[in-house]
């Protein structure tokens, strides 16, 4: 069964690999079940990227090593931006990239 493409891919359901990934980094449950669409995640996974860059640089990149984010596009984000709340989506956005990335690849080696 395919994806339906009658539903933008910003309301598409995150994966809940994803969501619990992203919970266990974070060490809280930031994110529920009620809230996977790629908008919410996306607006509260900035949110949440956004207060550790203002209070906690070495916390944000802790995270952003957790989840393996490349670093090469991180510095470029920051290169590019001058407001902090545009790096942070964009971050965000690099996050549920990765974690998706590493969902499929363990979809495609685990044969499920």
């Amino acid at each position: 069964m395919g994806i339906n493409t009658d539903i933008p891919t910003n309301q598409l359901p995150i994966d809940f690999f994803v969501i619990n990934k992203i919970n266990d980094v974070v060490g809280l449950q930031l994110i529920d079940e009620e809230h996977r669409e790629r908008s919410e995640v996306t607006a509260i996974l900035t949110a949440y990227l956004l207060r550790l860059m203002q209070e906690n640089l070495p916390k944000f990149y802790q995270f952003l090593y957790q989840i393996d984010v490349n670093e090469i596009k991180v510095r470029e984000m920051f290169k590019r931006e001058i407001y902090v709340e545009k790096i942070a989506f964009a971050i965000a956005g690099l996050v549920l990239q990765r974690l998706e990335e590493k969902y499929f690849t363990r979809q495609k080696y685990n044969g499920a």
